[in-house]
């Protein structure tokens, strides 16, 4: 069986555009992570770690792109704050 099959078994979605978001925001909010704890800004560290993490527990597309940008945005906003 392929492993796109074995996946959507299981109630995963797996797409070319869910691969690319969960790439693009698990690397931002691996920059975002850094930066709270290079600053010992808690909340975004927080907001870090949220980003690198939320991308495995949604399987809609527009889920996944939406709330990555929403946190982008707020990281962005702390991290212009704090610098």
């Amino acid at each position: 069986m392929e492993l796109f099959e074995v996946a959507q078994q299981f109630g995963i979605n797996i797409t070319p555009a869910g691969i690319a978001a969960s790439l693009i925001f698990s690397v931002i909010g691996y920059i975002v992570y850094r930066f709270g704890r290079k600053n010992a800004h808690f909340p975004t560290t927080i907001i870090g770690i949220i980003l690198m993490v939320y991308t495995m527990f949604t399987n809609d597309n527009a889920v996944l792109w939406g709330a990555g940008i929403a946190l982008s945005f707020i990281a962005y906003q702390f991290m212009k704050a704090v610098s």
